[in-house]
């Protein structure tokens, strides 16, 4: 939820600096090497996709719809890293539940967002 309302309201280096303290923070605190790596995979991913579509001219996406794409993004890149570090590929047919999963928490945190980013304080710097 930071995250995207941080990539309405600020510059991209700065929702993406937040978004890479986050994931360490939560590393130190709560991690292993193994979860900085799937946390990194997928909030890297999940970071750039949602970065791109924002900037999209045509078609534009709204900010659930930027938002369920990078709840997609984000389980795509945990999923591939499972894969490569476990290098197991049958791991990978999780990602059809993982895809709904992510849509769903995609759109709960767009909701979430729009009225957060329509407040006074969050105008574009």
């Amino acid at each position: 939820l930071v995250v995207v309302v941080m990539l309405y309201s600020f510059k991209w280096y700065t929702a993406l600096s937040v978004n890479l303290l986050r994931i360490f923070i939560s590393f130190l605190l709560f991690g292993s090497a193994t979860s900085l790596i799937y946390s990194l995979c997928g909030g890297i991913l999940s970071f750039c996709v949602m970065l791109l579509i924002s900037r999209l001219k045509k078609p534009s996406f709204s900010v659930i719809g930027v938002s369920i794409c990078g709840g997609v993004a984000h389980n795509i890149g945990q999923i591939c890293a499972a894969v490569l570090l476990l290098d197991e590929l049958r791991i990978a047919f999780y990602l059809p539940v993982l895809i709904i999963v992510g849509a769903i928490t995609g759109t709960l945190i767009g909701l979430i967002a729009m009225p957060i980013l329509k407040h006074p304080i969050f105008k574009k710097i």
